[in-house]
């Protein structure tokens, strides 16, 4: 792991993609913005901040400073315009600049971080495909509507902007058609204001303007629309997801006598912990883990990807289906939880008589 980057790098002059991550950088040299970077990843350091000299990087179009522990951004974010991909996941940011709302952004992701909400001006993001914005203490828009996606927080943004502004919405509002009817409060603070909303049914729950289906529906399909029972379904998922990672952690903290930081996703990407409950099962089925050490705390992708693929192998030769098991970017990428405490689960569940027949073969 390096702690510093070398000076001698502002001569390489013809760089464009530059991959520092799994480090101990806790700063960015400001000669590393004279270079002609189009990608640059400094995910997993030790940053608190990223240096004002961003805003040189006029040819930059994907950003990761992911896992690191970053408070706030530079205003000067905002002249990276030829960002496409901005990853700001698993920082301690509190808000966001509202100078991302200018630039071309296609993906944006700032989830696990304490931003509670998203600038009204986000709402010019027209290229945005991708927003991920999962474990923030979201209050603007509201977590409800959060969970609907990015149509549904574009649109409340929309309205917040017209509500701010008393004017009439654009382009991204509502459908101006139907009658006029008084607008509910989009938050308790809201206040009263004229819109043209569809003359179709629905219903206003929690004070909250009620969102409707895109254009290209019939008006037969409108009808069917019931947007509580959608609501009531995502956070019957989400329940369902969290008692299933926290099944996860009581499997292994259970097995292996440990306890697990509250970041369970993080504490198993480096494979280390998998492997040692793959060993746990059967003695030796994984014969070599790489594990940090107090001169190298943080394992290099490539260490950890070994482990991950060590403990799968271990796991198809102990006898999961191959339906069980999970990939590993979704343990590598802390992007499947659920589908990992399947494996683990896969794993416990082998009798232990077929386990110790296994490990005499």
């Amino acid at each position: 792991c390096i702690k510093s980057i070398p000076e001698a790098i502002k001569n390489l002059q013809m760089l464009t993609y530059l991959n520092i991550s799994r480090n101990l950088l806790s700063t960015l040299p400001k000669y590393l913005f004279d270079l002609p970077l189009k990608v640059l990843v400094v995910s997993n350091n030790k940053l608190v901040s990223i240096p004002e000299e961003i805003g040189k990087l006029k040819d930059l179009m994907e950003l990761d400073i992911s896992c690191n522990e970053i408070q706030v951004l530079p205003q000067q974010i905002g002249k990276l315009h030829s960002l496409k991909e901005l990853n700001l996941r698993r920082n301690s940011l509190c808000m966001l600049p509202d100078e991302l709302g200018e630039l071309p952004l296609v993906k944006l992701d700032f989830s696990c971080n304490k931003v509670t909400e998203i600038p009204v001006c986000f709402r010019k993001l027209r290229h945005l495909q991708v927003i991920v914005l999962d474990n923030n203490p979201m209050q603007i828009p509201p977590a409800q509507i959060c969970l609907k996606g990015k149509v549904h927080i574009f649109k409340f943004l929309t309205v917040q902007a017209c509500l701010r502004m008393d004017k009439k919405p654009d382009s991204l509002d509502l459908p101006s058609m139907g009658r006029r009817v008084p607008s509910q409060p989009l938050t308790d603070r809201g206040a009263c204001k004229w819109h043209r909303v569809p003359a179709v049914p629905c219903s206003v729950s929690n004070g909250l303007l009620p969102f409707f289906p895109a254009f290209g529906r019939s008006r037969q399909d409108y009808s069917t629309v019931d947007p509580g029972f959608t609501m009531r379904r995502k956070m019957e998922h989400l329940r369902e997801e969290r008692e299933q990672i926290k099944q996860l952690r009581s499997n292994l903290e259970s097995r292996l006598k440990v306890s697990l930081p509250e970041d369970i996703g993080a504490a198993l990407m480096d494979g280390v912990v998998l492997c040692h409950l793959a060993n746990h099962i059967r003695p030796r089925s994984v014969a070599s883990i790489h594990v940090p050490s107090p001169a190298v705390p943080k394992l290099s992708m490539a260490k950890c990807r070994r482990n991950v693929e060590n403990f799968l192998d271990a796991c198809k030769k102990l006898g999961v289906a191959q339906e069980r098991l999970c990939l590993p970017h979704h343990i590598l990428e802390e992007r499947g939880l659920v589908k990992v405490g399947l494996t683990v689960q896969a794993l416990l569940e082998i009798p232990s008589s077929k386990a110790s027949q296994l490990s005499c073969l």
